[in-house]
């Protein structure tokens, strides 16, 4: 998160290529996340990036997918995802497969760190019914604002539980910079989506978006890291290809019953009536002031808030500096916990 306490901006971080140093050949990026635009994937300031003509590919008939799997193939380069099923029950997992293939004629360098894809399931939180419309002042301007009605520059209503990253417990840990895919060859990997987002509380009823990120080199001329360092030893130089980025992605059903949870409307109506906060923007108005909001379903809400399932609502303005969270019930929508502090809390 890029801002004070839990933001994770919808509007994602930009792509950061993978580098090769001489002093330490494995130094992993950060790890993207669905929306990041390829376009991001330069080199860094100071680098030698490697550039070479488009890749010979080799012809190749398209796959015979299973049912609700994706497939994109992209200058040679084939990433599909394969679902164990097109439904899911609500509460539920389910297994994914997701295979890169190399269709060209020459090895593929890819970016492996952990694995070889990153792996997203997408998932709405209910926002029906829209509650209260009686508010007026800054409790109304703060509830369309957080709802999407605000200029994001001052506002962010971003929740990190709608988009929940998977990990693949069996991908292979090959580094794909220095042992690169054959040519034909497929490398796959398992991934376990629990069903739930990111606080374990289970996905409703409707659907889910499962996404697969690789990044490749975009060339035929391998790119190898640079020989070791002189006797003056590092800084080291870095070596670094040209990334693309190939995503896949596709939807699977959810189906039965969980217990109903708040809509978002109802947990910042439930918000607006503590006086905590009522006090807080009193004092702050926010799209005015320097003031950000982020609104979650954390994993951990720190040692300052009760453990468990829960909405965090967190506000923090600059001028004073000061904030104050919320712990709200994903069902009920009551408060759970209130926090006010000159510094940020949460962590």
């Amino acid at each position: 998160m890029t801002t004070p306490g839990s933001l994770t901006r919808l509007v994602l971080l930009a792509l950061v290529a993978l580098s090769f140093v001489a002093c330490d050949p494995t130094t992993p990026s950060a790890a993207p996340t669905p929306n990041q635009s390829a376009s991001a994937a330069s080199a860094a300031p100071g680098s030698t990036a490697t550039t070479a003509p488009a890749p010979t590919t080799v012809p190749s008939p398209s796959p015979s997918l299973a049912p609700g799997a994706a497939v994109t193939d992209e200058n040679g380069v084939r990433l599909e995802i394969t679902p164990a099923a097109t439904t899911i029950n609500a509460g539920k997992g389910l297994d994914f497969t997701v295979a890169l293939t190399n269709l060209r004629a020459t090895p593929l360098q890819y970016e492996g760190r952990d694995c070889f894809a990153f792996f997203y399931v997408e998932a709405e939180t209910p926002r029906e019914p829209g509650g209260r419309t009686d508010w007026t002042g800054r409790e109304a301007a703060f509830k369309t604002l957080v709802l999407g009605g605000g200029p994001p520059q001052k506002v962010y209503y971003e929740p990190a539980a709608t988009v929940v990253e998977v990990l693949s417990k069996d991908c292979p840990a090959d580094s794909g910079m220095t042992s690169p895919l054959a040519p034909g060859a497929t490398i796959s990997a398992t991934f376990h989506w629990a069903g739930s987002f990111e606080a374990a509380l289970p996905v409703p009823p409707g659907s889910a978006t499962f996404r697969a990120l690789v990044r490749y080199a975009n060339t035929d001329t391998l790119v190898t890291q640079p020989p070791p360092p002189g006797p003056t030893g590092c800084p080291c130089s870095r070596f670094e290809p040209t990334l693309e980025d190939l995503n896949a992605s596709g939807t699977t059903a959810i189906v039965g019953k969980t217990r109903q949870m708040a809509s978002l409307g109802q947990v910042l109506d439930s918000a607006l009536a503590n006086q905590q906060l009522r006090t807080f923007l009193s004092k702050h108005e926010l799209g005015v002031d320097d003031c950000i909001v982020n609104l979650d379903l954390p994993d951990d809400a720190g040692p300052f808030l009760p453990p468990g399932p829960g909405w965090v609502l967190e506000v923090l303005c600059l001028n004073p500096r000061r904030y104050v969270y919320l712990k709200i019930d994903p069902w009920t929508a009551a408060i759970k916990g209130e926090r006010d502090c000159k510094v940020s809390c949460w962590r």
